[in-house]
């Protein structure tokens, strides 16, 4: 601002000078160069390359997506490539398991969503039971974020006594959307209790 002679304070915007990221053009991009796109720190460039992937539908993309899972370090990056499997149907549940067990919160609860399909039919088989015991385990992680979508994801899996137990408690938590996410996930596998009832405010409007 300057100072005028009427002692009225003028003030001039202007814009601030930064250099814009570069846009890669992705469009004839090669699949390899489509998954390192999965990095970029542009969000749309990080959408794109998703899209064109499972548009595409390469499956030798799987692989290199698998790696980016386990190794790249931006979570950002892994949750692109956890969905671009999925996208491409080539989502295993070993890929599900690298999410489950990664650091960020966002990637175990992309895992969480993503361990759904995988666990509607009840197993004591092979990966099937250590892939829910592993969403067992989530519900009592510490991380709010992560209990609330245990909380969902066990409403829609195959239920069983040891996922009773664990909705039963995270009913009992001090976080108002955690409790309710449980008491609609209870509500739902059973239709004899209502649904008003048993849902909070905070999630109300799911059971409409």
């Amino acid at each position: 601002f300057f100072q005028a002679e009427d002692g009225i304070r003028d003030y001039k915007v202007t814009g601030v000078q930064t250099c814009a990221l570069p846009i890669s053009k992705l469009s004839d991009a090669s699949t390899e160069e489509l998954v390192a796109a999965l990095g970029s720190s542009n969000g749309w460039q990080r959408d794109t390359a998703q899209r064109l992937i499972i548009e595409q539908g390469d499956s030798d993309a799987a692989p290199l997506l698998r790696k980016l899972v386990k190794e790249n370090g931006d979570a950002r990056a892994r949750l692109h490539a956890l969905w671009a499997l999925e996208g491409l149907g080539k989502l295993t549940a070993a890929d599900v398991t690298a999410a489950l067990n990664d650091s960020h919160s966002k990637v175990v609860v992309a895992g969480l969503r993503l361990a759904e399909p995988l666990l509607r039919v009840l197993s004591s088989q092979g990966e099937s039971a250590a892939l829910r015991a592993l969403v067992l385990a989530k519900a009592a992680d510490s991380r709010a974020d992560v209990q609330l979508q245990a909380a969902l994801t066990l409403g829609e899996i195959a239920i069983d006594e040891p996922a009773k137990t664990a909705l039963a408690k995270l009913k009992d938590s001090p976080n108002a959307l955690v409790k309710d996410a449980a008491a609609f996930s209870i509500a739902a596998r059973d239709p004899s209790l209502p649904k008003e009832s048993q849902v909070g405010p905070n999630l109300a409007g799911l059971t409409e």
